[in-house]
């Protein structure tokens, strides 16, 4: 592939006509001759049309590439633009369309974070088949990277959760409970936070005391947030509210979605107690924490 049929081929794929990709910069007749091979472009010219057809002016240069190994580039380039924008589900539905995406570390890495992501999604909102379904999907990508025991074990620990959630049993799987004494980030506190959370909205109050039981939460948000809720369960909605309380006391400690749970359910205990007043301001305030508020 030339560079002048680089150019064309760029060019119409964005729906851009000569004049577009020319501007003010050079004449129509111009690009014409450039595309058509019978004229060179200066480096000037080569960073003009890159910035206008947004690829990186290195694109150019691999004259010998073919239109399969181009449109190959600029998919990974499009997903890589997705994935830093934090639009994970579009990463994933670009990846789908093409049967050959190139196969590398980063591109391994991406898709895997973007599958396991959605399938951590699913588990929080309750849809445990889609869950499962998405992180087989990261286990594969997980296994093409050079050192997936990591990016794999991660996995693991979501499905064995999966199993004790569905599971009648109050057992806790033990790689659960190791995995949270060890794991640095927190990551797996926070799920079984989320998970002791659903149990508890889902009125199976003795699973989660079990595992509540056991587990000894670092993070004394999420200890203090699942006390109330427990609390709440019992109809104790003065200490649920004490608890609250003492955490929006000290707000700048705890991330805005979390407060917004904080808020939403110091709100409802608040108007089990007829304390309208208290509800009201947390109704208004629990707004500022909302995802996707600031």
């Amino acid at each position: 592939m030339t560079l002048g049929e680089k150019i064309k081929y760029l060019r119409k794929k964005r729906g851009m006509t000569q004049s577009d990709l020319a501007g003010e910069f050079m004449t129509r007749n111009m690009l014409s001759q450039i595309e058509r091979g019978a004229a060179l472009p200066s480096m000037q010219t080569i960073e003009h049309m890159a910035s206008v057809l947004k690829v990186d002016p290195s694109v150019f240069f691999d004259c010998g590439s073919s239109v399969k190994e181009l449109e190959g580039k600029e998919l990974v380039d499009e997903i890589k633009g997705y994935y830093a924008d934090k639009k994970y589900g579009m990463c994933i539905r670009l990846a789908s369309s093409v049967s050959d995406l190139p196969k590398n570390d980063e591109i391994a890495l991406i898709l895997y974070d973007c599958f396991y992501r959605e399938g951590v999604l699913r588990f929080e909102n309750s849809d445990l088949r889609g869950a499962l379904d998405y992180l087989n999907i990261a286990e594969e990508y997980a296994q093409q990277m050079v050192f997936p025991a990591f990016y794999e074990g991660r996995i693991c620990f979501m499905k064995e959760l999966i199993k004790a959630y569905t599971s009648k049993s109050h057992i806790v799987p033990i790689s659960l409970l190791t995995a949270v004494s060890y794991e640095p980030d927190n990551f797996y506190e926070y799920v079984l936070y989320v998970l002791l959370k659903t149990l508890i909205e889902n009125n199976q109050i003795d699973r989660a005391v079990a595992i509540y039981d056991i587990v000894r939460f670092k993070n004394e948000g999420y200890r203090i947030h699942l006390n109330a809720r427990l609390a709440a369960t019992r109809f104790n909605y003065e200490r649920a509210k004490e608890l609250l309380l003492s955490v929006v006391d000290r707000e700048n400690e705890f991330t805005a979605p979390f407060l917004f749970e904080v808020y939403e359910d110091l709100e409802r205990y608040s108007k089990a107690l007829e304390d309208y007043e208290t509800a009201y301001r947390c109704a208004i305030i629990k707004e500022n924490y909302r995802f996707g508020s600031r």
